[in-house]
């Protein structure tokens, strides 16, 4: 607790009222012609802890503009005239036992969807419906308001003049078992003063997010048992919950990173981890499959969809580059692009045949046989610089820079790297070479962005830009049936998943692969199932009754 140094209550227990009221009506228009009408309201309350005083959030301040820096000089890119930092600079932690964000009250999800028969012989069906559909705010969101002041604080700290400030030191700032709690409040272990909270900030403005969503397709009857179907299907996500760091501006430490100049708009606390409607998203689909529905024993389902998933961030908190905030906290568009699980094409096949070989024999027919054979395009990867800070905002997430030649998809070259120790040590997914750090863009005349006259720029690179390894797969199986009477059979079932044993590479991760100040820049190291292994031969027998 900064108050006092004690150990703080982490005991919480949510409260929170939800209503969900629908109405719905099927309107057969014509015999060929079928529309289904609906409407939702829904109501998602901010959440309150069943003790009282004990939550605290950060609420802004009262917007006007223009305001002051902390103390001249002034960073030339301290955001004074905008009102946005405004809001910011005049945030303070405040307890309220209710009513932590707004309440929400306007969530009418329309609903509307026909379907019709063109021609009345169900050969050709088209149907097509939209709907707006609202989200709740999952618990993890909110819940880490229990670590703001004032009852708690969640501090970064590890050196004082250039001393490690842990156990090693006498008398240590922690100490085993942990009874050196005064100590966080010490001004001896803090020469320069008490490090600042970070703050879990639910934006008091906060409304539920939503997504609108629409599809059409037509579906054509190609002969006896078989049937076309293709399809649209779109997404938009509005308002969607994210993360920003509110408590930085790019420049920000273009003059060092302490200071005046590195001042930042608001001084009670460091970074601001505001959760607010900062997001938006992206889906557009084609879907064709091709289905045969059971007859002469055979079942088979074909599908291929061509897919297109665009947004800033896809999770609240699992990027694909480790970032809590966006790369640029004043244009969020800098990330805009692939989403973390945008698959660009996916083709499926699946089928079910029952073998017509000694058909009606109890003991020698039974006979069957079925697998999927499924293959898809990468998901994007997640590359980040962990050395340097381009946009000079004091983190160091930002991308680095494509200076090969043609496109960046011509950095993808799959090599195999030599094993070590007997064993593969992986692949090259992409040449190392065809890029460079972050902050070259400030130096290299070549990477053309503003440099904001050298003092800090956005990388060239856009977010998701290379897809990762396609993956392919093919699972089999074959089964036996003994059939005691008409009531009662025992089957034998050997099924193989990854049939072919073929090594599906993932992407390279936050550990090294992806991360342009590793070493291992580019390598996929690991491929699917490493931890659970590849092929996988499960023998089963079971009684059908």
């Amino acid at each position: 607790m900064p108050s006092t140094g004690a150990v703080p209550n982490f005991y919480r227990g949510y409260r929170a009222n939800e209503v969900g009221i629908y109405g719905q009506d099927d309107w057969r228009v014509t015999s060929r012609l079928t529309v289904n009408l609906g409407l939702r309201w829904e109501y998602f309350g901010p959440p309150h802890n069943f003790q009282p005083n004990i939550d605290s959030n950060v609420y802004f301040g009262d917007g006007v503009t223009p305001f002051s820096c902390a103390a001249p000089p002034c960073n030339q890119f301290f955001p004074s005239n905008s009102q946005y930092y405004s809001y910011e600079a005049g945030a303070t932690f405040q307890v309220h036992n209710t009513s932590i964000w707004n309440k929400d009250l306007n969530n009418f999800g329309p609903r509307v969807g026909f379907a019709l028969d063109t021609m009345g012989n169900q050969k050709l069906v088209v149907r097509g419906a939209f709907g707006e559909f609202y989200d709740r705010i999952y618990n993890n969101v909110f819940e880490n308001i229990r670590f703001n002041a004032p009852y708690y604080a969640d501090e970064v700290t590890g050196f004082s003049s250039g001393v490690a400030l842990g156990a090693l030191q006498t008398p240590g700032l922690l100490t085993i078992p942990f009874t050196s709690t005064a100590a966080f409040v010490n001004p001896t272990f803090f020469p320069g003063g008490l490090p600042k909270p970070v703050p879990r900030h639910m934006d008091q403005n906060l409304v539920s997010p939503y997504y609108m969503q629409q599809n059409f397709g037509l579906e054509y009857a190609l002969g006896k048992d078989w049937a076309l179907e293709a399809n649209y299907v779109g997404t938009e996500g509005r308002k969607l919950i994210g993360i920003v760091n509110r408590n930085t501006f790019d420049g920000r430490v273009s003059f060092g990173s302490t200071g005046p100049l590195a001042a930042r708009p608001n001084q009670i606390f460091n970074s601001d981890n505001a959760r607010g409607n900062y997001y938006g998203s992206n889906y557009n689909a084609f879907d064709l499959t091709l289905r045969k529905r059971f007859s002469y024993g055979l079942s088979m389902n074909a599908n291929y969809t061509y897919a297109k998933s665009l947004d800033e961030l896809s999770d609240v908190f699992r990027s694909r580059t480790l970032a809590v905030s966006a790369t640029d906290v004043q244009n969020l568009r800098n990330d805009y692009g692939p989403s973390d699980f945008d698959i660009r094409h996916r083709i499926v096949v699946s089928f079910n045949y029952n073998l017509p070989v000694f058909h009606g024999n109890r003991f020698l027919g039974g006979w069957a046989m079925n697998g999927i054979v499924s293959w898809n395009t990468g998901a994007p990867i997640g590359l980040y610089d962990g050395s340097s800070d381009s946009n000079k905002d004091g983190t160091r997430i930002d991308r680095p820079n494509f200076v090969g030649p043609g496109t960046v998809l011509g950095a993808i070259q799959q090599k195999i790297l030599p094993p070590t120790n007997g064993s593969s040590a992986g692949r090259q997914y992409f040449d190392p070479t065809q890029f460079v750090s972050a902050a070259s863009c400030l130096t290299n005349p070549a990477i053309n962005v503003n440099t904001h006259g050298g003092l800090w720029c956005d990388p060239n690179l856009g977010r998701g830009a290379i897809p990762g390894p396609h993956f392919a797969n093919v699972d089999f199986g074959v089964s036996k049936s003994f059939k005691i009477n008409e009531r009662a059979a025992f089957r034998f079932d050997a099924n193989f998943f990854d049939l072919l044993n073929h090594p599906n590479f993932l992407n390279p991760d936050t550990a090294g692969g992806a991360n342009f100040a590793s070493p291992l820049f580019g390598q996929s190291t690991s491929t699917t199932g490493d931890t659970g292994g590849h092929r996988i031969t499960q023998l089963a027998i079971r009684f059908d009754f």
